[in-house]
């Protein structure tokens, strides 16, 4: 009874929530950079891929990770964002 009611109540939240797909195009594309896992479940490369057409972004596959990439390659992660940061601003060269 316990887990029905912590479970139902998020699966209601996670199920109807309105599709923001559309909004996409509204960030701006310069300042924007899209990471996933390149073994991610619940969002996959597919999506980020779609989500990155959209808002015209570049997006990262990140390697031997899932969901939680940061945590699962940080190493990765750090240097790709720190790239990403880099190339935008003139001052680090």
């Amino acid at each position: 009874n316990r887990l029905r009611e912590s479970i139902v109540p998020m699966g209601r939240i996670t199920f109807s929530r309105d599709d923001l797909l559309p909004r996409l195009a509204q960030l701006n594309p310069e300042t924007t950079l899209l990471m996933c896992g390149d073994q991610d479940k619940p969002r996959p490369p597919s999506e980020t891929r779609e989500m990155a057409e959209l808002i015209g972004c570049p997006y990262v596959l990140v390697p031997e990770a899932g969901h939680i990439s940061s945590l699962e390659n940080p190493e990765f992660v750090t240097e790709a964002l720190l790239k990403f940061l880099a190339d935008r601003n003139p001052c680090s060269a």
